[in-house]
């Protein structure tokens, strides 16, 4: 069997094609034909996306990314929508595989025809749009995020799921909406009754201590749970966030949470 050691993930975009190139940082350890199949196949495995072509030259590896189909069918699967809905959204679609066929390195428009297929039902299209720019783009934090949430609720991946917002926080890791999306996963569908439900708000307060989101999520689970002690806790140390914020309204929202948790 072969080897490759240290590698090195460098991400370019040709026409029709986003290149990964897997390249081995130390050439002297190997030979030009050093190459372990296991490796391969568990790089790609990490590639959601269609792969057109594999090449190997000079030490490196070249996986072709197939693009996602822009010239496809408009389907709305999402029967609720009115009729002036889908017009507004087929025009925006539209307006965006024109652009993304002229440039398919845009971020932001991969992002946004992502959320309008979601809008229209067609889970599978918004999860390939975001896929293909996690790729291209594999240190931004909002696409596995919206991955994370799309293979959630909708497509009911729970293991992709989890595995979207574990990298979403990798990525950044004060983003605390996604700790608590996280513990949602692990509250509702996937490794339930385990200590991750709290572990990754208590994580995510460890970048972010202050933050209120984080504490009232904490504290309204152990009230659920009917661990008193921990929910007023909690609770008040996010009171007492939102008085030093001089959010007099969320102060007294959470003064009666308090309340309600020390009754008898």
């Amino acid at each position: 069997m072969f080897k490759i050691t240290g590698i090195l993930i460098v991400i370019i975009i040709t026409s029709g094609a986003g290149w990964f190139i897997y390249n081995d940082i130390n050439k002297g350890n190997s030979s030009e034909n050093d190459v372990d199949d296991n490796l391969i196949a568990a790089s790609v495995d990490n590639i959601p996306q269609d792969i057109k072509d594999i090449v190997i030259e000079n030490n490196i590896i070249k996986i072709n990314l197939a693009v996602p189909n822009l010239s496809k069918q408009i389907i709305f699967y999402n029967n609720d929508l009115p009729e002036d809905a889908k017009i507004l959204l087929r025009e925006k679609i539209t307006k965006l595989r024109n652009n993304l066929k002229e440039n398919n390195d845009l971020f932001s428009d991969w992002l946004s025809i992502g959320v309008n297929y979601k809008i229209a039902g067609d889970y599978e299209s918004a999860r390939d749009a975001w896929e293909y720019v996690s790729a291209i783009r594999p240190s931004s934090s909002v696409s596995f995020s919206n991955l994370g949430d799309l293979y959630h609720y909708y497509l009911k991946d729970f293991p992709k799921a989890e595995k979207n917002f574990l990298q979403a926080i990798e990525n950044d890791k004060q983003k605390t909406d996604v700790y608590i999306a996280l513990h949602e996963l692990y509250k509702y569908s996937y490794k339930q009754n385990t200590t991750l439900v709290t572990d990754v708000l208590f994580e995510g307060l460890k970048e972010e201590p202050r933050n209120i989101n984080l504490l009232i999520t904490l504290a309204a689970y152990f009230k659920e749970i009917e661990d008193i002690v921990n929910a007023k806790k909690y609770y008040t140390q996010a009171r007492d966030e939102a008085q030093k914020l001089k959010n007099t309204q969320l102060t007294e929202l959470l003064n009666k949470e308090i309340k309600e948790v020390s009754k008898p």
